[in-house]
């Protein structure tokens, strides 16, 4: 499982590689709620449009394999 994620910071769109065909998403503030959440099948995009600026956990999972980023929205 491979990702990168970009950019950071972030203003409307978060953009995500990967090598896996389907990952799920979560996307969670500092107190862990899940602000989005989604699918996402191979290279796609994620919509921050209407999330508050702040700090954010963008926790991948695919493959059986897990990865938390921290991602910043202004």
């Amino acid at each position: 499982m491979h990702f990168v994620i970009y950019p950071n910071p972030a203003n409307d769109l978060i953009n995500i590689e990967s090598n896996s065909q389907r990952c799920e998403y979560q996307m969670m503030n500092n107190l862990g709620q899940v602000v989005l959440k989604g699918v996402l099948s191979g290279d796609d995009t994620i919509s921050v449009e209407g999330v508050d600026s702040g700090i954010y956990f963008l926790k991948l999972i695919a493959d059986g394999k897990v990865a938390v980023n921290k991602i910043i929205i202004q």
